[in-house]
């Protein structure tokens, strides 16, 4: 049953990373059923399903959902392999995106840190997860108006990013679209507007209109627009 468990557990990453959300969090329970079943709730394999229940739901802005299956996650792998590890600086990244949502941002804050300081220290200062986790927290910030930090470490995502990634790498689209939200928030409409434009049109082409990473997206262009004075264009974008 477990080969069985490893095989759904790995479809329904592949329906999430096509959008299917319904259909992955169908397949990711019923691992989670097996699993719980055959290795006891505590198991590191479980925390992986749940951690994996968690993103889903974060993508379908289900966000109490996510929030409940990330810390359940999280426990486990604190537990089970101690917390400077990989699994569980990934798992905090992502509740902290998780709690952004949910506007909690100090707590948020507190994770995103705690999140990239584990990746610095385990795999050093160029590594494309520290780079993530930077763009990560100085979006945060630049939500919460300190634009000097998030500053610092947009250029220095950037500049691992574009040095390892081809300028369509979802990756760097996204950290050059919180660099646009940075340039916007410095007046700089006309250089913030391709940066945000792009992050919009390669989330929407692949993750679809109702991925909260395309909602992200067009929540950026719609405040862009608003603080330019342009309420037409801005109309066109939903938060």
């Amino acid at each position: 049953m477990l080969e069985i468990a490893q095989t759904l557990y790995n479809l329904g990453n592949t329906l999430r990373s096509a959008g299917r959300y319904e259909e992955a969090v169908a397949l990711q329970m019923e691992v989670l059923r097996i699993r719980v079943r055959e290795l006891g709730p505590t198991d590191v394999l479980v925390g992986s399903v749940l951690h994996s229940l968690g993103v889903i739901n974060y993508d379908r802005s289900q966000f109490a959902e996510a929030e409940s299956f990330l810390r359940r996650a999280l426990a486990i792998y604190d537990r089970g392999v101690g917390p400077e590890h990989t699994r569980v600086a990934s798992i905090e990244g992502n509740l902290g995106l998780v709690l952004k949502e949910r506007h909690r941002d100090a707590e948020a804050e507190r994770l995103l840190r705690k999140s990239l300081a584990t990746w610095e220290k385990l795999l050093g200062e160029e590594h494309l997860n520290v780079a993530i986790a930077r763009t990560r927290l100085a979006d945060l910030l630049l939500v919460r108006g300190e634009t000097e930090e998030a500053a610092e470490l947009l250029t220095r995502a950037l500049g691992a990013l574009r040095q390892t990634l081809p300028a369509e790498s979802r990756y760097l689209v996204e950290c050059e679209a919180v660099f646009g939200s940075y340039l916007a928030a410095h007046g700089r409409y006309e250089e913030a507007e391709p940066y945000l434009r792009k992050g919009y049109d390669v989330s929407l082409a692949a993750r679809g209109e109702d991925a909260i990473q395309t909602r992200i997206a067009s929540r950026r262009l719609r405040k862009l627009y608003e603080a330019w004075g342009k309420p037409a264009e801005a109309a066109g974008f939903r938060d």
